[in-house]
């Protein structure tokens, strides 16, 4: 329960900030599979895959 508290703050906060964006919409541009992008994510913010997920689903959402 505590995790996925934690996990909806990181997304809320890395969301937020619209230059983490531009850099999410990057990686979507330069890579082609979904999972390169979910862990060029988790690398970049030092996320687990759960919240990684969610900032690249609702991310491609925005566009």
């Amino acid at each position: 329960m505590v995790k996925s508290i934690k996990d909806r703050g990181v997304v809320r906060d890395i969301l937020n900030n619209y230059d983490n964006v531009v850099k999410i919409r990057a990686m979507i541009e330069e890579h082609n599979d979904d999972s390169e992008i979910v862990n060029a994510i988790k690398d970049e913010f030092n996320v687990r895959f759960y919240p990684a997920t969610r900032i690249f689903m609702s991310v491609k959402k925005m566009k």
